[in-house]
């Protein structure tokens, strides 16, 4: 290995091991002993206070007068509040969108949830031909499409029904789920699977899957769905082709974001 990439792998090294500390500061949420964080990281003492000495002088890390205990400052909450969440999510997201369009020549599109609703934020329409779903750009129900469907899978099953309120669900098409029921029974099947399907139940002979997007704490902050008419879409079609390739790009997403697991 020649002197240049020795320098850059030693450098990239030293700011993971810096990175490292932030995290582990940021996840204890108290002032940490020396000893203990060189532990947790695996760092000797005296190269851990080196990295420490730095972080303070940056201001991103204080050390606590009466106890030499170590925690992380504002400052680094001052970085996470310059970024736009919306902006920033349909930035990373719209990549992918136009890849799905233009491989599989369907629709694709991201949302999110809003207030009990799953609003749209972004579609990339099929190349071939244009799909004019009443759904895409405004907020759909959630208990009819593949996003709303993965949003609800999260809400615990005892918090469900106060979720869902006390009336029947309303019917879109013949295959919406109109009783509680039935829907719980598909969340269970969604949450162990991992994605969701809407089969023609928020519009007639539309088919449309959708795979979660995770932030760094592991809970699902968006979707991203592919649709097309029934035919064009076939179940083996959807599960074989499209959907492992929608997953790849959920694991890429979700770990953009933060996400480990």
């Amino acid at each position: 290995m020649d002197k240049t990439k020795s320098a850059k792998k030693t450098g990239s090294q030293s700011t993971e091991k810096a990175l490292h500390v932030l995290e582990y500061l940021a996840d204890a949420r108290v002032p940490v002993r020396l000893q203990d964080l060189a532990a947790a990281v695996g760092m000797a003492q005296p190269t851990l206070l080196r990295y420490l000495q730095t972080l303070v002088s940056m201001q991103y890390v204080y050390q606590e007068e009466d106890t030499l205990r170590y925690a992380i400052t504002w400052k680094v909450r001052r970085l996470a509040d310059w970024i736009d969440p919306i902006t920033s999510l349909k930035n990373i997201v719209r990549p992918h969108l136009y890849a799905l369009a233009n491989r599989f020549e369907v629709g694709a599109s991201l949302s999110v949830v809003k207030e009990q609703a799953s609003l749209y934020l972004d579609f990339i329409d099929n190349p071939r031909r244009s799909l004019s779903l009443r759904r895409i750009g405004i907020d759909a129900p959630m208990h009819a499409t593949g996003s709303g469907k993965l949003f609800l899978s999260r809400v615990s099953p005892d918090a469900l029904p106060d979720y869902l309120g006390p009336n029947p669900l309303e019917s879109l098409t013949e295959k919406t789920h109109t009783s509680h029921a039935s829907l719980e029974a598909e969340l269970v099947q969604i949450r162990a699977q991992g994605y969701a399907v809407d089969d023609c139940e928020c519009e007639e002979g539309n088919r449309c899957i959708a795979v979660p997007v995770y932030d760094w704490r592991g809970e699902i902050i968006a979707a991203i769905s592919v649709f097309d008419r029934e035919e064009q879409m076939p179940q083996d079609r959807m599960l074989n082709e499209i959907l492992p390739v929608l997953q790849e790009i959920s694991r890429t997403v979700s770990h953009t974001l933060g996400c480990t697991d």
